[in-house]
């Protein structure tokens, strides 16, 4: 698939990276001759110097023969006006990165009279990811499924644990409609089966509906109570599109801030959360505003380094939860080494967005995906599929069909009902099934079995 991307900065590096692996035909635009010469020498790809949203820039980049086309410069302006023309000229599917709040009023007007395809906000799915951490104290993280009542989290088996020295099918997960898909293991990911034996210290990615998911600290005897407070440090974007939605699920919001003015205008909008005017990155300030009396921190400032410390200040403060908001990559190895440490990277969740909306268009035509998430870094692929009539899965007990190691076959949807599979179950025209493996070259229901290479 032939893929134009206008910007290269962090974002477009991690796409170049990701889509030239999967051997798609990537071009990239940038202001930036430097960069440019940069990301040409280390993925091999073409590179077209200049103004992304002007039209020259663009019929050099060859974007009317292009079947995707990405603008993610600095520059909401530039990335609505480059993706806006991409498909006036040809391009077959657009997505634009847009920040301003202004304008997110308005991504209907974008979508359907300026013909942009898909608009992301980095902040808004940040913020839709920290609540969705919110709603699982118990999880490190939370990914939602194509089917939106289906979600993965991950959790960190404790020490002692119930869990601890048991294998899978001593546990009836089938009870609670939940199911351990895969185990990261000291680096190691699993995909499990009954006789896997868990561990102290396993990261556990179990799958499941959210109402089910919701009794999961019962089952794997993490004994967290729901989150019901939480103090914000920095009064962000992000902060901006989060208070509406903990207010939604929580009896107190704290928000500490330096600016008088940030601060004025979240409380004209929401008068019901406590602003205080100071520095959160000092130790001290942050013990006089009692920071263990909160069940969640979540730091949002600008700053990578004062975002850790005061993550690190709250754990040993005894605080539930810290959410902490990383944007240089080199730095989210320190906090995942913490045990159940929660890392928001809103470049790396919007490259990720791209990412699984690039692979379904990929395969548009050739097979029946319709969803995917990446999971452990992208060493786990979760993938559905609609099953239809020609499938060579169907019709067959699980048991009888040889699946590709470290694949399983982990959820069925069929009409309204969630099945967990067992080696009787039957897969059927007009199922949703969800896949989960570590073979990320699978790209049809049938690729999961011994012998197929699709």
């Amino acid at each position: 698939m032939k893929i134009v991307i206008a910007g290269g900065g962090q974002v477009g590096e991690k796409l170049c990276e990701v889509l030239t692996r999967e051997n798609h035909d990537v071009v990239v635009i940038d202001t930036d001759i430097e960069r440019l010469d940069q990301l040409g020498t280390i993925y091999d790809i073409l590179c077209v110097h200049g103004n992304g949203a002007v039209f020259s820039v663009l019929k050099e980049a060859e974007v009317p023969q292009c079947s995707l086309f990405i603008a993610v410069s600095p520059h909401d302006e530039v990335n609505i006006l480059a993706a806006m023309t991409a498909k006036r000229i040809g391009a077959d599917y657009c997505i634009a990165r847009v920040r301003n709040p202004e304008y997110m009023e308005q991504v209907y007007f974008m979508r359907d009279e300026l013909g942009i395809d898909l608009i992301i906000n980095p902040e808004m799915e940040s913020a839709r990811e920290i609540f969705n951490v919110v709603r699982f104290p118990e999880a490190v993280t939370v990914d939602r499924t194509k089917t939106d009542s289906i979600w993965v989290v991950s959790v960190r088996v404790p020490g002692p644990s119930v869990l601890a020295g048991l294998q899978i099918r001593e546990i009836n997960w089938n009870a609670k409609k939940c199911l351990i898909a895969a185990i990261e293991r000291e680096r190691e990911i699993l995909i499990p089966n009954g006789l896997t034996r868990i561990r102290e210290g396993d990261r556990l990615y179990v799958i499941g509906t959210v109402e089910n998911l919701n009794h999961l600290n019962e089952i794997i005897g993490i004994k967290k109570p729901p989150i019901q407070s939480a103090l914000i440090v920095g009064c962000s974007r992000i902060t901006n599109y989060l208070i509406p939605m903990l207010m939604k699920i929580l009896d107190r919001i704290k928000v500490i801030d330096l600016q008088k003015k940030a601060l004025d205008q979240l409380n004209e909008k929401y008068p019901k959360v406590i602003t205080v005017i100071g520095d959160g990155a000092n130790l001290n300030f942050l013990t006089e505003e009692r920071v263990q009396d909160y069940d969640a921190i979540i730091t949002l400032t600008n700053s990578d380094e004062e975002n850790m410390i005061i993550s690190i200040f709250a754990k040993q403060n005894d605080v539930n939860k810290t959410i902490t908001k990383v944007n240089r990559l080199n730095l989210l190895g320190l906090l995942r080494e913490m045990d159940d440490e929660t890392t928001v990277t809103p470049h790396e969740i919007i490259a990720e967005e791209i990412l699984r909306t690039a692979r379904v268009l990929d395969q548009r035509g050739k097979t029946d995906i319709t969803g995917l998430v990446r999971l452990a870094g992208s060493r786990i692929e979760l993938s559905e599929f609609s099953i239809q009539a020609s499938d060579k899965v169907i019709y067959k007990p699980l048991t009888e069909l040889k699946f590709k190691e470290n694949t399983l076959i982990a959820m069925i949807t069929r009409g309204k009902e969630t099945i967990i599979p067992s080696g009787s179950t039957e897969i059927q025209p007009g199922d949703s099934a969800i896949i989960i493996s570590t073979d990320r070259s699978i790209r049809s229901v049938d690729g999961v079995l011994q012998g197929d290479a699709s």
